[in-house]
This record gives C-alpha cells, structure tokens and sequence, in this order.
C-alpha cells in the first residue's frame, strides 16, 4: 500500500508538469493579447510598453520562462508576488490557511457525522414518518443555494442584525490560538451553512447505499444465523460507506471553492484570498494553469502568472 501511494503521488506531479507545460503552449499558440499593453492602460507610450515588458521578463525566452516558473514552484514553493497587494502569494496562503482550515474541516465533520446518522437512521426505518421527513428536507436542503442559506442565517440568528440574536455575526472571527471559545462560536453558524448541503447529499447516499447492503445474501445469513441485530448493522454500515469515502474529497473541494462561498470581510480564506494574476520581482512571465481546489494536477483553470 505504501509503494502504490508513492507511486501515485509521483505521478500526480509528473500530471502537474504536464498540465503546466500543455498550458503553456496553448497560450503561446492560440492568439491573446499582449500582457504589457493590457497592463500599460490606455494610449500608452512605446517606451512605457517596453519598461513593462521587460520588468514583466516578457524578453526572455520561453524555455527561460517555463523552466524557472516550474524551478520556482516545486524546489522552493514560490507563487510569485500579487499584482494588487505587491506581497509574496506564499505569505498570502499561509496567512488565511488557518481560517480556510478552521472552515473546511469542522464543517466537513458537520456534514459527515450528520449525514451518516441520518442517512442510517432513515434505512433502517423505510418509508417511515422518520424517513420521509429527512429524505424531504434533504430534497430542500440541496435545492438551497449555500449564499442564500447564509443571508437567511444572517437575518435570523445573527447577534447584529438577526430576529433572534443567538449565534455572532459578521466580522467576529478570531484565530484559534487567539481566544479557542471565540474561534469556536464565531464558526457555528458558517460550519452549519457549508454543511447543510452535504448533510442532505451523504444522507440520501448513505440510505440508498444502506439499504441495497442490507438485501445482500451475506445479511440475510448473518441474521439467519442468529448474529444480533447491532452487529448486522454495523456490518452493513462498514460495506455502505465505500462510496461516503470516495466522494469525501471531492466534496471538501467544491465546497471550498470561493466563487460558491465568496469571502466576506473579515472572513478571508486562503484560496479566497490569491489573485489571479502574480508577479515576481526578478520578472519572468509565463501562462500556467491556476489549480481549483485541493485537486491541483486534475482540475486546472488557465491564469496567466508572471515571474
């Protein structure tokens, strides 16, 4: 098992390269427009043009530019420098990786722990008041949009501007190590939210793969032979949440993408938080592609970076 997970991650940055040098040559090949004139504004002068192009190192050649990016990026993890803000996109990430963290997980335990005990609770009881009553408000659960959840939260249990004041609001996030009651407190309410959509998704899986299981062969011997009720269960449950584990991953990310959840004030995330367009100072430009997610040799989206 450990050979196959090095073998894996190795081909996952072999994948990565790739990707990175197929992108690359797209944007060499198919037309788009000059990075140094659309940064210079309008009527810009030629010498201006010329004064970006080479701090942008636009006069470089493209094998120059390609082999440092990639040098850059996996022996010493530089992203380059933010065109906006002039920091390092390095220091940006880890800087919003704990609030990003701090989100993802505690709602990613929310939605599993929730999901599965529903989902159970539901097999075992089909077609019962119990069971229609999850699977029906799974069904609204998933129909609801994650930003409009969050407004409807706001306006009902936010201490600011809520009907009933029983959860913080706005800009109330403080770092785990700052104050762990405050941190805790100021993420019910966003833990919930991002939740709430995958409870309803791993309840209605959970209940469909459940009780498939449970019409297996090896069930019915189980109970034929006299194996209590709980044990059959639990035996059900473990050959149940294959399909819970593999999509787990995939979920975390879709549901950590900012243009779902955008980031409000206060409430940076790390991926929120990266431009789309970076600059180094040592100036070598160059197009690669801007990873979507935690799937980062397998879900690309071209940004252009300059280095």
């Amino acid at each position: 098992m450990t050979r196959y997970i090095i073998r894996r991650l190795l081909w996952g940055v072999v994948l990565l390269i790739v990707v990175c040098a197929l992108t690359f040559v797209f944007f060499r090949v198919f037309p788009t427009g000059d990075p140094a004139v659309l940064r210079a504004g309008r009527d810009p002068s030629p010498g201006l043009i010329r004064e970006i192009r080479h701090s942008l190192g636009l006069d470089h050649s493209t094998l120059d530019q390609f082999w440092k990016y990639i040098k850059g990026v996996f022996l010493h993890f530089d992203l380059g420098y933010s065109y906006y803000s002039r920091q390092s996109v390095r220091s940006l990430i880890f800087e919003r990786l704990p609030a990003t963290l701090s989100l993802t997980i505690g709602a990613a335990v929310l939605w599993v722990l929730a999901g599965l005990s529903v989902g159970i609770i539901s097999a075992l009881r089909r077609h019962s008041p119990i069971d229609r009553a999850s699977m029906g408000t799974a069904l609204l659960l998933i129909s609801a949009p994650e930003f409009w959840l969050g407004l409807v939260a706001l306006l009902l249990f936010s201490q600011d501007i809520g009907k009933f004041p029983i959860l913080p609001g706005s800009g109330t996030y403080v770092g785990l190590t700052s104050d762990p009651g405050k941190w805790f407190t100021s993420l019910v309410m966003p833990w919930i939210v991002l939740a709430s959509t995958g409870v309803a998704i791993y309840a209605r899986l959970m209940r469909g793969s459940l009780i498939e299981t449970m019409s297996e062969d090896y069930i019915r011997t189980a109970r034929a032979k006299g194996l209590p009720e709980h044990r059959v269960v639990r035996q059900g449950v473990r050959a149940s949440i294959t399909p819970i584990a593999t999509l787990l991953p995939l979920e975390i990310v879709r549901r950590d993408n900012p243009r779902r959840f955008p980031d409000r004030p206060g409430h940076r995330t790390a991926r929120g938080a990266i431009h789309h367009h970076r600059q180094h100072p040592r100036g070598h430009r160059l197009c690669v592609p801007r990873p979507t997610g935690a799937l980062l040799v397998s879900a690309p989206a071209p940004s252009c970076v300059a280095r």
